[in-house]
């Protein structure tokens, strides 16, 4: 999110629809309610989109130990304040991609929805 935020072309080239698809939608990803914000308001302002996921499935270190992906799943009042930020702004529906939980033999994603 940070790096559409900042104009990075790198990004803005994969947010192009192509004329087959039906369907378009773009998945961010981020642990900041205000960037996910700020995000979500202008994708939907500048963009031909039908929905903007939320991405809080990404199992990987990287993503995790910034508190992005799955990790939001261990912080549902943050992951809520984040939809509902995104949600206030968007012009078109938020969805949220989800895992059943962080690790294998502990499922907690029915817990939180």
């Amino acid at each position: 999110a940070v790096s559409l935020l900042q104009g990075k072309a790198s990004e803005w080239a994969l947010m192009r629809r192509h004329a087959s698809e039906d369907i378009f939608g773009v998945q961010v990803c981020g642990n900041n309610q205000g960037v996910l914000t700020r995000t979500a308001e202008l994708l939907s302002s500048t963009m031909d989109l039908d929905y903007i996921d939320l991405n809080v499935g990404c199992p990987i270190d990287l993503i995790y130990r910034q508190g992005s992906g799955s990790a939001l799943l261990a912080k549902p009042s943050r992951l809520k304040s984040i939809v509902r930020g995104m949600a206030s702004v968007s012009t078109v529906p938020i969805t949220v991609k989800l895992r059943t939980g962080i690790s294998l033999d502990k499922p907690l994603v029915h817990k939180n929805i």
